[in-house]
C-alpha cells in the first residue's frame, strides 16, 4: 500500500492539470466555442480581432448620424 505522501503528491497533480486545461480553455477558447454564444475568449479580446468591426460600426453610425442631423431629421432608425 502507497503511502500518504504519494497519494496526496499525485492527486495534487491531477488537480493542477484539470486546472490548467480549464485555464487554456477559458483563456484561448477551443475548437467548438461558438462567439455567439460565449462571446470572445480573452485572447481574441487582447489580440485586437474586434477592434477593426468595432470601429467600423461606430464610424459608420456616426456618419449615419451626421446624415440625419445635415438633413433636419429629428429621429433616428435602430
Amino acid at each position: 500500500m502507497n503511502n500518504i505522501e504519494t497519494v496526496l503528491s499525485s492527486s495534487i497533480t491531477a488537480i493542477f492539470f484539470a486546472a490548467f486545461v480549464v485555464t487554456g480553455t477559458i483563456w484561448y477558447g477551443s475548437t467548438t466555442t461558438p462567439i455567439e454564444l460565449f462571446g470572445p475568449t480573452h485572447y481574441q479580446w487582447d489580440q485586437g480581432y474586434f477592434y477593426q468591426e468595432i470601429y467600423q460600426r461606430v464610424s459608420a453610425r456616426l456618419i449615419e448620424i451626421k446624415v440625419y442631423q445635415k438633413f433636419g431629421l429629428k429621429f433616428l432608425k435602430n
